[in-house]
């Protein structure tokens, strides 16, 4: 009986271990593209893949403007750079079941390009859904609230292969 309880138990923490708010409804992978050479910053290019791997749509909360807000890296010296906007309001975005959602971010360094290679990183995404509350204002002053939604890729490593443009 002892044993059972014990199994039991067992079975149930490992069923909720790492499913997080996400529960694994949604998966995120990251592919990098190439550097472009800028002013201020060196952008790296990505796309970012969201799959809904459930049988029903999913929805979940962006921005009209800054909805690369939503979006991170693991490391300081790659951020993601964002696009100042005039009017910014809350929408819902939907993935259909099954299917993937593509978006293109930039990503900036103000590091000299060869001294990234070799670099490995994770592209995160706050999956924030639509019976989650959320404020903007909240989201960026007080982020650690938010982090019970941040989902992450693999890690992604820059090759040479992510030459510059």
């Amino acid at each position: 009986m002892l044993r059972f309880l014990f199994m039991l138990v067992f079975t149930i923490v490992s069923a909720f271990k790492g499913n997080g708010i996400n529960g694994n409804k949604l998966s995120i992978k990251a592919q990098i593209g190439n550097w472009q050479k800028g002013d201020k910053f060196n952008l790296l290019r990505a796309t970012i893949s969201l799959t809904n791997n459930t049988d029903d749509t999913i929805a979940y909360r962006s921005m009209s403007c800054s909805s690369d807000d939503f979006y991170e890296t693991n490391i300081n010296v790659l951020t993601v750079q964002v696009q100042s906007c005039l009017s910014d309001y809350q929408i819902l975005e939907k993935i259909p079941p099954h299917t993937t959602q593509q978006k293109k971010l930039n990503l900036q360094t103000d590091l000299l390009i060869s001294r990234m290679y070799g670099i490995k990183f994770r592209l995160g995404f706050y999956f924030i859904q639509e019976h989650d509350s959320f404020n903007k204002s909240d989201f960026i002053t007080h982020p650690d609230y938010y982090s019970q939604y941040l989902i992450y890729s693999d890690d992604i490593e820059i090759t040479y292969k992510s030459h510059v443009e």
